[in-house]
């Protein structure tokens, strides 16, 4: 009698268990990696990483955020976008299109956020963020030993005041 009351308490407990409701702690949880390329690259590739192996497919709605970097000058918006990382992978790339120019410019920034994302644990929080840095690739401003010499015309425009400088006295 004893062991067929353990045989039904082990099956009911294997049965409860199955049919309880999915919690937080079942899912992984998921971040979203930092990126950087050249201007010139042409785009910016992002990963998304998982915790776990997960048994289901993870589908992410993503967007971009100006920060130094402004949206349709520098980078191509994304609004909405979706990226899947599909059942049994912990990781999959999106990646978001540079627009590349001639001017000298700073390193510049923009995020990419996580609006949504199923099967996984809560993302609201700091790994819901990736920080993209769109480093400037065009020549910068160097001033050689011999100084800098400014022309003395420009087409189109006439020249209104000259100028030399020399040993840190003004001719």
């Amino acid at each position: 009698m004893q062991k067929l009351l353990l045989g039904l308490s082990i099956l009911s407990l294997s049965l409860f268990a199955c049919n309880r409701e999915p919690s937080e702690e079942d899912f992984p949880s998921l971040r979203l990696e930092n990126a950087n390329a050249e201007e010139a690259s042409g785009e910016l590739s992002f990963t998304a990483k998982l915790s776990v192996i997960p048994e289901l497919d993870v589908v992410i709605t993503y967007s971009t955020e100006d920060v130094t970097a402004k949206g349709g000058e520098d980078y191509e918006v994304v609004e909405n976008g979706s990226l899947t990382i599909p059942a049994g992978q912990t990781t999959a790339s999106f990646t978001v299109a540079l627009i590349d120019d001639e001017a000298r410019e700073p390193n510049e920034t923009f995020n990419v956020r996580i609006i949504e994302a199923t099967h996984t644990r809560s993302i609201l929080n700091t790994d819901n963020v990736a920080t993209a840095i769109i480093r400037n690739d065009d020549d910068n401003f160097i001033i050689d030993d011999a100084g800098y010499r400014t022309p003395e015309t420009y087409p189109g425009l006439t020249l209104v005041w000259q100028d030399e400088f020399n040993a840190g006295s003004l001719n």
